[in-house]
């Protein structure tokens, strides 16, 4: 690529500015530069929250093949391209949102902004690849079975029992089994294709300069908010202590509450208990020692 000039260290802090774009997505961005890079997050409503019982794994694998790119993409070296460019694309899945997070050196970020955009907003889900992909899955989920996140997976079915965030995000095989492309094709089309994403940026750029790139894609008339489902995790009624073994020579012990939910005014004490508690906190420093 053509040389994007010099670049010039700073260290200067500068806080988070809200983007305002006439119906698009929300956005925060805040400038840093203390490296030439870009770091993006989209996140979309939904996650784990959105699936049950019969279409368990459906946003991870939808999100997945999405990352992928069509077969043109791939068969033009996407990924290739994408790292001439310095960048860098992860798929992330959680209880209540979705997405993708991309960095990519700050000169490069229109090109790589562009592929991009033709990922998410024209996904191509073939037989071959979902098939691929489901296996995938199922073998990601076989080896966390035997990793030190097993635990927090049945310490979540244990704390939120007949609820969506007590899985694990990867589906059962006879579930992914039934997912059809067709299926994904609908899953996209109802969470991602014409929804307002929110937008976090982090980098080399100058003020909120970046969001003129979400402007035609991603704003205007036919964008509609994503909302979540309007459901509750219930209350665990009494206490559970579950035992497994693993072939290790190390114990692990994991204890688990139910917390408020993020926007409640008690979340912030949770927060910080949680930050004194687990590593790299003070509890686990102390344990260590």
């Amino acid at each position: 690529p053509a040389d994007g000039g010099s670049f010039k260290q700073s260290e200067i802090q500068y806080p988070f500015q809200l983007a305002s774009i006439l119906r698009g997505p929300e956005m925060a961005i805040r400038e840093d530069r203390t490296a030439p890079l870009v770091c993006m997050g989209i996140y979309f409503a939904g996650g784990k929250s959105r699936e049950d019982g019969g279409n368990g794994g459906i946003t991870r694998l939808m999100t997945n093949l999405v990352a992928r790119g069509s077969v043109e993409m791939q068969e033009r070296w996407f990924y290739h391209q994408l790292e001439i460019y310095g960048g860098r694309l992860r798929p992330v899945v959680a209880d209540d949102y979705f997405g993708f997070e991309f960095s990519i050196l700050s000169p490069h970020f229109a090109a790589g902004f562009d592929l991009l955009k033709r990922l998410i907003k024209a996904p191509e889900f073939s037989p071959e690849e979902v098939l691929r992909q489901k296996n995938m899955l199922l073998r990601q989920a076989v080896r966390r079975r035997h990793s030190r996140l097993y635990a927090r997976d049945i310490a979540r079915r244990a704390l939120f029992p007949a609820f969506p965030y007590g899985t694990d995000g990867f589906g059962t095989e006879e579930g992914l089994r039934a997912l059809t492309p067709d299926a994904l094709l609908e899953w996209h089309s109802d969470l991602v294709k014409n929804r307002k994403p929110y937008v976090a940026i982090v980098g080399d750029t100058k003020g909120t300069s970046l969001a003129l790139h979400f402007v035609g894609e991603f704003s205007g008339s036919r964008m509609r908010e994503s909302v979540l489902p309007d459901s509750w995790a219930p209350p665990v009624e009494k206490g559970e202590t579950i035992r497994e073994g693993w072939r290790k020579n190390q114990s692990l012990i994991l204890v688990g509450f139910q917390a408020p939910p993020s926007d409640d005014e008690d979340s912030a004490a949770a927060t910080i208990l949680a930050g004194l508690a687990g590593s790299p906190g003070t509890l686990s420093a102390q344990f260590k020692d």
